[in-house]
């Protein structure tokens, strides 16, 4: 008998809701969520308070990120909101994805600072799982030590860098540590 005080969604296991709410992620070949109020997961969360609950308490639905950087991106803000959703997937290991435009630097030179978004990446490394990195630019300092980081969960990276220095020797003597590491680009 059921008991009808309770409306039947409330009534619903959670591990059926993640189920549901997965099936509005991305396909399995594309493994990058876009963080748009357009798309789920955050299209989830403006439903109703019951689904915002369920969608934020659901840490598969925040282990994927796409991040597109381009000439007016405020750097601060974007590397607050990463922190946010990727913080959302608790221990889950993680697909990211960086575009950096190439636009993003024409007339702009070496002013321009993407060491907060790297800065808030790169403190999830730990954790990155599938990762595809298309960087244009000089970097000041983010990605500089990052040959003495450990990705131990890396199995698939894609990596385009273009202008960037010694950055390229740096993120392959990472990648050279990765023991799950099969597929790189």
């Amino acid at each position: 008998m059921s008991d009808s005080r309770f409306p039947p969604a409330d009534r619903i296991p959670l591990e059926i809701w993640s189920n549901i709410f997965l099936e509005c992620l991305p396909s399995h070949d594309q493994p990058y969520v876009w963080p748009s109020l357009s798309f789920a997961p955050l299209l989830l969360c403006q439903v109703n308070r019951a689904w915002r609950s369920t969608a934020l308490s659901l840490t598969c639905l925040w282990s994927s990120i796409s991040i597109e950087v381009s000439r007016n991106s405020d750097t601060e803000e974007m590397a607050e909101g990463i922190g946010t959703w990727l913080g959302r997937s608790g221990t889950r290991p993680l697909a990211i994805s960086l575009l950096i435009d190439q636009d993003c630097w024409e007339g702009l030179g070496v002013n321009r600072d993407l060491d907060p978004i790297l800065d808030r990446l790169i403190s999830f490394i730990g954790r990155w799982e599938i990762v595809r990195l298309e960087l244009c630019g000089p970097f000041s300092g983010s990605m500089s030590n990052i040959h003495l980081l450990r990705a131990p969960l890396l199995k698939r990276c894609e990596v385009y860098f273009l202008w960037v220095g010694n950055v390229v020797e740096q993120f392959s003597s990472m990648l050279s540590s990765c023991p799950h590491l099969t597929e790189f680009v």
